[in-house]
């Protein structure tokens, strides 16, 4: 239990291939991180740039495990100001898959809640990846397979509630194919099915140009 006046920094990983349960014990894999806070999940995608959801339910990934990374010495509306300073570092636009991505942002946060990185493994494929940079098409480095619908919106005066919108992602298959859902109501399954075929096609890229280094 936090002691008063600290606040819980929690890293949760996410698989975005089911390549991950061989590749995890080689201290590889593709995977979505995000920092929960005081009850919500801060997490990086273009387009959103810093965005909150639910913790343990990000969009379009199956949650793998919670690293407690420590307590930060402060309130949650504390830390959320100090992430909420990161918002010029990581905009919408400025996302790379491989060189600025949600995992450096979770590495940034908890730098800067806690002065320590995240585990390497988390980031590792994408770093190796930034050296092959310069072969892989310029729009899949712009693509994030775990995107933001909602903006961060801190609120500094008292703790809110999550700003999300939940899908609890369900991941892709080795074969590139997703599992059944249940139906939503038009509009949402339209954004939803245009969000799934933009990851399909990043990851797809991005696991032949791993395979071709």
């Amino acid at each position: 239990m936090a002691s008063k006046g600290k606040t819980a920094v929690i890293l949760n990983v996410y698989d975005l291939m089911e390549a991950n349960a061989y590749m995890h014990g080689l201290g590889l894999g593709a995977f979505h991180s995000g920092v929960d806070v005081g009850g919500d999940e801060f997490s990086f995608a273009g387009g959103a740039g810093i965005f909150t959801c639910r913790p343990k339910q990000a969009d379009g990934a199956v949650f793998r495990e919670s690293i407690h990374m420590g307590y930060f010495d402060g309130s949650s509306v504390d830390a959320r100001r100090a992430i909420e300073d990161l918002r010029q570092d990581f905009q919408g636009n400025q996302y790379n898959l491989l060189t600025k991505n949600c995992n450096t942002f979770s590495n940034e946060v908890c730098l800067r809640l806690l002065g320590i990185p995240i585990p390497s493994y988390v980031n590792r494929i994408a770093y190796l990846g930034s050296f092959l940079s310069c072969l892989l098409p310029r729009e899949l480095t712009g693509q994030a397979p775990v995107e933001g619908d909602t903006p961060i919106a801190c609120n500094h005066s008292s703790h809110r509630a999550p700003s999300y919108k939940s899908f609890g992602g369900s991941g892709i298959s080795l074969n590139g194919s997703v599992p059944k859902t249940t139906p939503s109501p038009a509009t949402d399954e339209d954004a939803a099915t245009r969000r799934e075929k933009r990851r399909l096609a990043a990851m797809k890229r991005f696991e032949q140009s791993q395979e071709g280094s």
